[in-house]
């Protein structure tokens, strides 16, 4: 991981950075460590690592293969309507009435996949 580096780079110490990102202190210093007995960071926190140092996973973790994956995982992140959605619906008992329509409200908000360009087109032969 190019954390060390990428810090540098933006001139940032593990407290600044844990106040941009919202990860703790001790845990970036675990980050740091790379050995092989130290903490791996979760996706979660290497999105929000990510963000803060402004710079790409690929960047961030020197694995080619991530490259363009931040757009992906946007494409399937919830919206803050359908965040507030969710967390109304835990709050009613299972025999709420609202509970039924706030679900149906929820289905409706889920991101489309795109349909397989293979099995749209019609077999034409």
């Amino acid at each position: 991981m190019n954390l060390a580096k990428l810090m540098k780079d933006r001139g940032l110490n593990q407290v600044e950075l844990a106040k941009k990102s919202g990860i703790s202190q001790p845990l970036i210093s675990n980050y740091l460590i790379q050995s092989p007995r130290g903490k791996q960071p979760t996706l979660r926190n290497l999105l929000a690592l990510q963000r803060a140092l402004g710079c790409t996973l690929e960047e961030l973790t020197g694995i080619p293969a991530l490259q363009g994956i931040e757009e992906k995982i946007a494409k399937h992140r919830p919206t803050p309507e359908a965040i507030a959605f969710a967390e109304a619906l835990e709050k009613l008992s299972p025999d709420d009435p609202r509970r039924r329509a706030i679900e149906l409200l929820l289905m409706d908000m889920k991101p489309e996949t795109p349909a397989d360009p293979a099995k749209s087109e019609p077999d034409v032969k």
